[in-house]
């Protein structure tokens, strides 16, 4: 990838608690609105949802977190959202039925919304996807599910990183 290429990326929904508990929130927040290499989307009907899913009377420092969380979302997202599609929702089916054939064991309600930000990833092209979700989205099974159906559509995955390593990169700009 060429120094001057924008990059693409998505946060999981785990990703804006990580950065609720951040000490350097405000130095962080200023780099994701100052710099200009990386490119942030959102997908409200996932992730944000999943967001407002929380319980609205959970407090950091006095403030609703359900509050602070969708501040973020909306402040590092911007009008930059993916939409989930009809070809996203069968992509995401067919992840859940290679997991599945991989020996997944987690049912469909509780791994479909991942799967469906990894589709939409997928199909917009995105380059980095970040998440600590090493219970669903990130396991061996669910990432050769990925990789299997991605390849027979040639469609390039976007490369998974966790927290930490976000967090590095976004210092290192």
């Amino acid at each position: 990838m060429m120094e001057t290429q924008q990059q693409k990326i998505v946060l999981d929904t785990n990703i804006y608690g990580e950065l609720a508990k951040e000490r350097d929130i405000v130095t962080i927040l200023e780099i994701i609105i100052t710099q200009k290499k990386i490119i942030f989307y959102g997908i409200r009907d996932v992730i944000r949802k999943e967001i407002r899913n929380t319980p609205p009377n959970i407090r950091i420092s006095g403030k609703s977190l359900r509050i602070l969380l969708l501040n973020l979302y909306d402040t590092i997202i911007k009008s930059h959202e993916l939409n989930i599609t009809n070809d996203i929702f069968f992509l995401g089916d067919r992840y859940y039925d290679a997991y599945k054939e991989f020996g997944g064991s987690k049912s469909k309600d509780g791994i479909i919304k991942d799967f469906l930000i990894v589709a939409c990833a997928s199909v917009n092209s995105m380059d980095i996807l970040v998440s600590n979700d090493n219970y669903t989205m990130l396991t061996e099974n669910a990432i050769r599910s990925y990789n299997l159906i991605n390849k027979t559509r040639g469609i390039k995955i976007p490369k998974f990183i966790n927290y930490i390593e976000f967090r590095e990169r976004l210092f290192s700009l």
